[in-house]
């Protein structure tokens, strides 16, 4: 069970894990000890883990796409184990509507979604179709990263483009 204070640990370490504990313990105005101490439990307890998250754009990856996927019932859990197995998948779950199973992936480019989508996923036992979403903008995400430079500024259009 977590409290206010580890809320507010948490939070702070979501904006930058990097920074000391005597600096969190500043900002929210406790003990170094007792932000160490939080931070150990919270660690040992499988509440949070401290990782690098890298901005997938600087890695070469330049497209996140979510596909959608219409599995057969009875081969959902193997279609889950064996997409968790592909490198480019970072987010697998079984939902409910209209799609059974929702994947989220990292590319080079639209052709390596195009390739994943028709190619890899039409050889996975069990899936009946799939529907591809590129993200255009990534609003939020849990990488804070991913956000970095939104809502580029808008295009400005010729007088003889908006003509058209």
């Amino acid at each position: 069970m977590i409290d206010e204070l580890d809320r507010q640990i948490i939070e702070q370490l979501a904006k930058d894990a990097r920074q000391s504990s005597k600096l969190i313990a500043k900002k929210l105005y406790v003990d170094a000890s007792t932000v160490r101490r939080r931070i150990q439990r919270l660690v040992r307890d499988g509440i949070i883990c401290i990782a690098a998250l890298p901005a997938h754009e600087k890695t070469g990856l330049y497209v996140e796409a979510t596909v959608g996927l219409d599995v057969e019932s009875r081969d959902l859990n193997s279609c889950i184990q064996e997409l968790c197995a592909f490198p480019e998948v970072k987010f697998v779950t079984a939902t409910t509507g209209r799609f059974n199973v929702m994947v989220v992936v990292w590319c080079h480019s639209t052709a390596e979604v195009f390739g994943f989508s028709s190619k890899v996923l039409s050889q996975i036992k069990g899936v009946k179709n799939c529907e591809t979403f590129v993200c255009m903008n990534i609003a939020k995400s849990v990488n804070p990263l991913d956000c970095q430079g939104y809502l580029p500024p808008p295009v400005k259009l010729h007088e003889e483009q908006l003509a058209r």
